[in-house]
């Protein structure tokens, strides 16, 4: 059921997100909540999340041991880069650049 520790999932990402919000929005819809869940809203999502996961990996020693690793480390600086610019922020900062990541996704 869950990948090999070396497998690299990079390359297949984009259609993972896609089928993971197919299967998400039809059970919101089963269960009665609303399917009213845009996919640009969860990829703006995943990208912050992305980049507090590595943050915290990073926290905790993690460091990049294989090209896959390394294509991750690019995804998490663009994401990054996205978010503030190439310039450090205060927490107030990330929160403002982060709520605008999401307003930037409808557009």
């Amino acid at each position: 059921m869950f990948p090999g520790l070396r497998m690299n999932l990079l390359s297949v990402e984009s259609e993972l997100i896609r089928f993971y919000h197919s299967a998400l929005t039809e059970r919101l819809e089963e269960l009665g909540s609303g399917g009213d869940f845009p996919l640009w809203l969860l990829l703006a999502q995943f990208a912050v999340v992305r980049c507090d996961y590595i943050r915290y990996m990073l926290g905790k020693g993690w460091t990049a041991c294989s090209d896959g690793d390394v294509r991750l480390i690019e995804a998490v600086h663009q994401d990054m880069s996205r978010l503030d610019g190439g310039q450090i922020l205060t927490s107030a900062g990330y929160e403002v650049a982060i709520a605008a990541s999401f307003i930037e996704a409808t557009r």
